[in-house]
């Protein structure tokens, strides 16, 4: 409990008289020493250099500051081991060390690093830190790297809601987790491509059409402006893209749909959506293979998805036991 009275305290002197950073520095390390008895380092990620903020126990010691290029996982672990070393120098004790980041585009992997070493590893969210409204708040790498230790000291002493720290998946569950953002990202696309048309075609006097709806290549050919003319040939193609597969997105993933929809066509023959496609490149006299390649794909997804989640086989398809 004193521990906490003296972090307040603190922080009031802190606001009302801008006291010296030096004496704010002594004071949290002697709390560190009496009461936590760790080094704590927060590290500040970005592509080109990592800025290492550290508050080591010792009588007098003030949070230091070190820079390590930008990927150079051995040059930290360097850097935390002489931490480790300054303290047991300083006091004559081994301390186990803290580290802090926060969640960011680096993902997990400098986490999981530091834990197969031995250190102990938190990543924060960022927004869930709790900063002063009383004036605008400078933000640079410097200050931030002080905002994320004086955090991690009131996680450690046990502080109610001084911040979130996140759940690290495995590197197995966050493979996982990709599989359904990237079905967002793909359900995201197809609202904006329907909304697009559908405001293209409301400004051609066109209110019942929607997208989304099943034979809606059949029903666009019926479409007509709302003073009767045919849609203009520029916006039919523009639809045709939009309708399909289109060349915006995840490259990589259509192309693996495309590829996916031809071995289908090789190992399943007499599935009902084999039959479709060559029923309908046959009316076509062959041509258009590659415009119907994109329909069977667009098709086989939805069909394998719901197979996947609700167990419906595909028509015809032969299933191996």
């Amino acid at each position: 409990m004193a521990t906490a009275v003296r972090f307040d305290t603190i922080g009031i002197a802190n606001r009302r008289k801008g006291s010296d950073q030096m004496k704010l520095n002594g004071d949290a390390n002697k709390t560190t020493n009496k009461v936590l008895n760790a080094i704590f380092v927060s590290v500040e990620l970005s592509r080109k250099t990592w800025l290492v903020t550290s508050l080591v126990p010792g009588t007098g010691e003030k949070l230091s500051r070190h820079t390590v290029m930008g990927g150079d996982i051995a040059g930290l672990l360097e850097r935390l081991a002489r931490l480790k070393q300054k303290a047991l120098d300083r006091t004559d004790q081994s301390y186990p060390i803290i580290v802090i980041q926060e969640a960011g585009l680096d993902g997990f992997w400098v986490h999981r690093v530091l834990q197969a070493q031995g250190h102990e590893s938190h990543i924060v969210d960022a927004a869930s830190i709790a900063v002063s409204r009383r004036r605008r708040r400078i933000k640079t790498d410097r200050l931030d790297g002080e905002t994320l230790i004086r955090a991690l000291l009131a996680f450690e002493r046990g502080e109610p809601r001084v911040c979130s720290m996140l759940r690290v998946p495995s590197p197995d569950d966050e493979d996982r987790r990709r599989i359904t953002r990237e079905r967002m990202v793909l359900m995201q696309e197809r609202i904006q491509h329907s909304n697009r048309i559908k405001g293209l075609l409301f400004s051609q006097g066109v209110t019942d059409y929607d997208p989304l709806r099943r034979g809606r290549r059949e029903r666009f050919e019926a479409v007509r402006t709302g003073d009767g003319r045919d849609l203009p040939q520029h916006m039919k193609r523009q639809f045709d893209r939009d309708q399909g597969i289109g060349k915006s997105g995840n490259t990589r993933l259509r192309s693996t749909l495309l590829e996916m929809a031809w071995l289908w066509l090789r190992h399943q023959p007499g599935s009902a959506l084999s039959r479709w496609f060559n029923e309908r490149v046959a009316q076509n006299g062959g041509r258009f293979k590659k415009v119907m390649i994109t329909a069977l794909a667009r098709k086989l997804i939805v069909a394998l998805w719901k197979y996947v989640s609700a167990g419906v086989v595909i028509e015809g398809a032969i299933v191996r036991p």
